[in-house]
């Protein structure tokens, strides 16, 4: 099988065996999909060991992060590897994100947006199946960018932009208050504004107050 014919047989066995969701950067999958552009993938904590077997059974390389310190319930990513075909699935069994004040740590916490992720769901035609409804992708981009990127890159501004476009914003603002708390609404006008690029930089600079 060629990389895309792996990737696409990949979701097709995880599908029988595991609830999962497609997280973000459908654009890329499977055609641009690469060990550098990797596939991230939320499973249940329940399945965590079972789906790096499962990934390791399919001819997978299964990796762990090194160095990082979980708080709060986090724990590492699963990072699954074909190196022949350049291919890479992320699998994570919570939605942790990096400490601002420390990036060697991840921390937990996010369960409420998680939860909502879970009961909200979208099926997909696409091959990645299952991707977050609107608003919880939205939060999720959004949470992704400050935390673990600490930077909003120009192709998650446009994703943002025009997911935000076309958003249920009373949902939209409640999962923000659960992920951004006090900083929520400063944000949300922050992308009403269509100034995403400096959302890093507006949180960091609100929250200290």
């Amino acid at each position: 099988m060629n990389k895309v014919e792996i990737i696409k047989h990949t979701f097709e066995e995880l599908d029988k065996n595991f609830e999962f969701l497609t997280l973000r950067n459908f654009h890329l999958i499977p055609e641009q999909s690469s060990c550098d552009n990797d596939i991230d993938l939320l499973v249940h904590k329940r399945d965590y060991e079972k789906v790096a077997a499962f990934m390791q059974d399919l001819g997978y390389e299964i990796t762990y992060d090194q160095g990082y310190e979980y708080l709060y319930g986090a724990v590492s990513h699963i990072h699954c590897v074909n190196r022949e075909k350049d291919i890479h699935f992320d699998i994570v069994a919570g939605l942790y994100y990096r400490s601002l004040g420390n990036p060697q740590i991840f921390v937990g916490g996010f369960e409420d947006l998680e939860r909502s992720m879970w009961e909200n769901k979208v099926n997909s035609d696409a091959c990645w199946k299952y991707e977050p409804s609107i608003e919880d992708q939205l939060t999720h981009i959004c949470s992704h960018s400050i935390f673990d990127k600490r930077k909003v890159t120009s192709s998650y501004e446009n994703k943002i932009k025009e997911l935000y476009e076309i958003s249920d914003k009373e949902r939209l603002t409640r999962l923000f208050e659960m992920s951004f708390f006090k900083v929520a609404s400063h944000l949300l006008t922050i992308i009403k504004g269509g100034d995403c690029a400096n959302l890093f930089n507006e949180y960091v600079g609100y929250s200290r107050y």
